[in-house]
């Protein structure tokens, strides 16, 4: 064991690495611009073979320094400089890391970091291993021990989320009476309720999905209020998970900041539609530009050079959190684009208002110990015979989380970012027992799409809808794989993984469909009473999908995303001079009247 765990430790890595980009050069193209799998398949086979030769060096050393007589380390021998190199080079990379956390990952990218970790953990296990056989003490084995009781005593969790002072009331209202004031707070309401229009209303469910399922959703709801001024103003909430809580959070923020002001309608009268020609706006420019940077370096330097060696130490360092790294590299990719509006700065309540033209972010997330839905939420959430507990629930008095930490808390995809912990007053006591913390991960591990909070705050609000001449509509931003090949590599190991990701994407689709046959009889098509909708294609029907498909090849799920594919997200999302089949959309004409 002393022998050869070090050299397998040592070269699995690398023939996993090496594997990935020979055989699977299509997944990994997806985060490359142009057609680099040519080069992607040699730097697979590159890595293999000099992995291997490392291994064969190691078994055969001894009888090549009994031939050569080089292996021993003397005084000014290349092994001697080798050796010493080896040994800076952990402590210079902890510091490019610690000092540069956002531009130094960038600049050398996710490959390079993860190549340099491999020959790092080479070198200190294959150390570990002379110091044992030198000394007796089995160093490995201590080390990696260490890190075990630390684990099993949980005395070294920095994963606790950011939190930021709360400058409003909070989330006192029930969603009943939030929506009953947003609702009156409509500035043009008077005016459809004059012309005996009711009252389009917009709840918006964006799945999960990493950063594919962020530029979509921050992508459709960009380019319709590029659009359509008016669309922000009749949209009441978002329910977000993992990357659509990022999106939901990034669009909102950008409706809030000075910068954008302009997109946002004035006035008490409906706003014309632009007409589209295909040409991204405003909004929609930022947003691609924001994706376009590189959200995973960051994250990968964090894990690797930080949130690794904290393992093995007792107490928690929270700056060597690896969600922390990711929340910083959105925040520098947030300030590229000269906004004003903080992301860890402003909390999910006071983002904010009944009166505003901002919509409310429902960021859903998972109770670990519990396994129920929590959610970061502008107002309580309460529906018949049940309530989701919202996060704020779990602060202290004068508390919120910011609506970025909120945003990643939503997308803890374990263990790409961890679960993400609140530390609790110690009189805190749920269901009868004193609780010190609380852990908390993706929403999409107990509903995938968003779906199934949507559906609950629009049939709450649809008595006061109804009541107050309003129509409330249900739109999913979904992703759609046409991939049903089975796949059983390494089936005993993965089958509990892939079972898990299948079934959190399937509950998606289920949420969606159920959604379908509950929202029918909410549409209104002039006449007396709301009319069954039967027919989920037609612009009146109450339940509106906007997806995106891979034909193409899978989006990568993690937190890169090429020109490329960002390009085939947005042209799936289609602009509406390419509609064919548009009906019963109206629209103020010059003089005010509304025509189809």
């Amino acid at each position: 064991l002393v022998r050869w765990l070090p050299r397998l430790f040592a070269v699995g890595p690398g023939l996993a690495l090496g594997f990935w980009l020979l055989f699977t050069p299509g997944s990994v193209g997806a985060l490359l611009d142009g057609n680099g799998k040519l080069w992607i398949r040699a730097t697979g086979l590159i890595i293999m073979v000099m992995t291997a030769l490392f291994l064969s060096f190691t078994i055969f050393r001894t009888r090549f320094a009994g031939r050569v007589g080089r292996y021993q380390i003397g005084q000014g021998t290349f092994g001697t400089w080798a050796v010493r190199a080896a040994q800076v080079l952990p402590v210079v990379l902890f510091f490019l890391v610690l000092i540069s956390p956002i531009r130094f990952p960038e600049y050398v990218g996710t490959l390079f970091l993860t190549a340099v970790f491999i020959g790092l953990i080479t070198f200190l296990l294959s150390w570990s291993s002379l110091f044992s056989l030198r000394t007796g003490f089995p160093m490995t084995l201590f080390l990696f021990g260490l890190a075990i009781i630390w684990s099993i005593f949980d005395t070294n969790d920095n994963h606790e989320v950011r939190k930021v002072a709360l400058k409003g009331p909070g989330s006192h209202l029930q969603v009943i009476n939030a929506f009953d004031a947003w609702l009156l707070n409509r500035p043009d309401l008077d005016w459809y309720q004059s012309k005996g229009r009711r009252y389009p209303v917009y709840v918006i469910a964006a799945e999960s999905g990493g950063i594919y399922a962020a530029h979509h959703a921050s992508s459709f709801l960009a380019r319709v209020q590029d659009l359509c001024p008016g669309f922000a103003r009749h949209i009441f909430a978002i329910s977000g998970i993992s990357g659509g809580s990022l999106g939901a959070s990034i669009f909102a923020s950008l409706l809030r900041d000075p910068k954008f002001s302009s997109a946002l309608p004035s006035g008490s009268e409906p706003v014309k539609c632009y007409e589209s020609c295909g040409e991204p706006g405003k909004l929609e420019t930022t947003v691609d530009s924001i994706f376009s940077n590189d959200l995973l370096s960051p994250l990968v330097a964090s894990t690797l050079l930080k949130d690794v060696p904290q393992r093995f130490w007792p107490l928690p360092i929270g700056s060597f959190a690896r969600a922390r790294a990711l929340e910083d590299a959105v925040v520098f990719a947030w300030d590229r684009e000269d906004t004003t509006t903080g992301l860890l700065e402003v909390g999910v309540s006071d983002a904010w208002r009944a009166d505003g033209d901002v919509p409310a972010l429902v960021l859903n997330t998972t109770n670990v110990e519990t396994g129920e839905l929590a959610a970061a939420s502008p107002f309580v959430l309460t529906w018949p015979g049940r309530q989701v507990p919202i996060i704020d629930r779990y602060l202290d008095d004068g508390e919120d989380l910011s609506v970025l930490s909120a945003a990643v808390l939503s997308a803890r995809f374990t263990y790409i970012t961890p679960a993400g912990t609140l530390f609790l007053h110690p009189d805190f006591v749920e269901n009868g027992e004193p609780r010190p913390k609380v852990r908390f991960v993706d929403g999409g591990y107990f509903e995938n799409s968003g779906v199934d909070t949507a559906m609950d705050i629009i049939e709450t609000a649809r008595p006061i809808a109804l009541a107050g001449g309003a129509d409330i509509r249900l739109n999913s931003l979904d992703y759609e794989t046409e991939r049903s090949d089975a796949n059983h590599f390494l089936g005993e190991t993965l089958s509990p993984i892939r079972a898990l990701l299948a079934t959190r994407k399937n509950r998606g689709r289920l949420a969606i469909e159920r959604a379908e046959s509950r929202m029918v009889g909410f549409c209104d098509l002039g006449g007396d009473q709301p009319s069954q909708c039967d027919d989920f294609f037609d612009i009146n029907d109450p339940v509106r999908i906007s997806k995106i498909h891979d034909r193409q090849g899978p989006l990568p799920l993690g937190w890169l995303l090429s020109k490329r594919s960002r390009a085939i997200i947005g042209d799936q999302i289609g602009w509406p001079h390419q509609c064919n089949y548009i009906t019963g959309y109206a629209v103020p004409d010059d003089k005010g009247e509304l025509s189809d």
